[in-house]
């Protein structure tokens, strides 16, 4: 039985004593998510507006306001139109935040940003801009990119701490378990024995709503135990170069653009589609979910930014290509999404 796409499911393919985060990463705080990271960072730091791009995860940006009562300015920002960060209206008191999407952009510099800046490098978290940053934090929600049930990271390219986030709180570690055993329970499924899907499914969808609300507190212990002494992040960003690589050789561009990016060092997140418009979106969207290709939509974005942002919502699907699937399997994809493409 095969899948693609959606939530992670257990894997132990990917054991290593080596490239573990900890290897890589020598001073980080790992938080339960990513928007954890950004709430307890402005917590600390006592900014008053917080600058983001109007392409955005709004939900991400609600829970932010409310935990924080941080004023939110946005800024057209998206994968195929850049703002000039340097020139923006800038107060005392304000942080920056920019994104790496999709793990498409090389190197930005902030030198001659006159505020404190966050980048979130959820998307890439070992590319050329995350490994050569001069912000004042990078953040990353892992759980978006690894094999998770929760997780978020923050470090500092230039040397701050964080510490005012030291609990291991009890919700948070029985969320954690539950998904956890979701997780399980999909390998199961996804192995083809008798599992009822909608058993792990519920368990992902209730836990999920607990991301919105959730005070910052450490990572799970499991969590922490897999990713910093089990979990090889290097042949898992590997396997993620091969088959996004295995998709754009096989995936012809008719009535569609893949979106690329600017350097070999960078790591695309997902296979992104920009399709002709909204209406073809959808068609291709319907047909990959048919053959049981569950792709994304990054994100729901609002009449109040920028016809730019809106419209890259309106027309793009990103379809997983990680570490879970093998050569055999993304050739099977690749002929999946050509076949609802060319029936356009």
């Amino acid at each position: 039985m095969k899948e693609f796409g959606s939530d992670f499911h257990f894997i132990d393919s990917f054991s290593s004593v080596h490239d573990c985060v900890t290897d890589i990463f020598q001073n980080r705080t790992l938080l339960a998510s990513g928007r954890q990271c950004i709430v307890a960072l402005i917590r600390q730091n006592g900014w008053r507006r917080l600058w983001i791009p109007d392409y955005f995860c709004y939900e991400v940006i609600k829970t932010i306001n409310k935990q924080t009562g941080i004023k939110v300015m946005t800024y057209p920002n998206n994968p195929i139109e850049e703002e000039n960060v340097e020139k923006l209206p800038y107060e005392e008191g304000d942080v920056l935040l920019r994104i790496n999407y999709f793990g498409m952009s090389d190197f930005r510099s902030n030198k001659n940003i006159p505020i404190a800046v966050i980048e979130d490098h959820s998307h890439d978290m070992l590319g050329h801009w995350a490994s050569n940053s001069d912000a004042d934090w990078c953040i990353s929600s892992i759980r978006k990119i690894l094999p998770l049930p929760e997780g978020g990271m923050i470090w500092s390219p230039k040397g701050h701490s964080i510490s005012n986030v030291k609990q291991l709180l009890g919700t948070n570690e029985k969320i954690a378990t539950i998904r956890w055993e979701a997780m399980k329970k999909k390998t199961a499924y996804l192995n083809g024995e008798n599992v009822n899907k909608n058993e792990f499914r519920e368990k992902y969808l209730e836990t999920e709503k607990w991301f919105d609300t959730a005070e910052p507190a450490l990572i799970d212990k499991k969590s922490r135990e897999y990713i910093t002494k089990q979990f090889d992040l290097n042949r898992w960003f590997d396997a993620k170069r091969r088959n996004w690589n295995v998709l754009k050789d096989i995936v012809r561009e008719r009535n569609c653009q893949v979106m690329t990016a600017e350097h070999k060092s960078c790591t695309m997140f997902s296979f992104v589609l920009l399709m002709a418009n909204n209406e073809q979106r959808e068609t291709v969207r319907k047909r990959l979910i048919e053959n049981s290709i569950y792709p994304a939509v990054l994100w729901t974005i609002p009449d109040s930014a920028s016809k730019v942002s809106r419209d890259f919502s309106a027309r793009m699907l990103s379809i997983h290509c990680d570490g879970r699937y093998t050569d055999d399997d993304i050739r099977q994809m690749a002929d999946i999404i050509n076949k609802s493409i060319e029936e356009l």
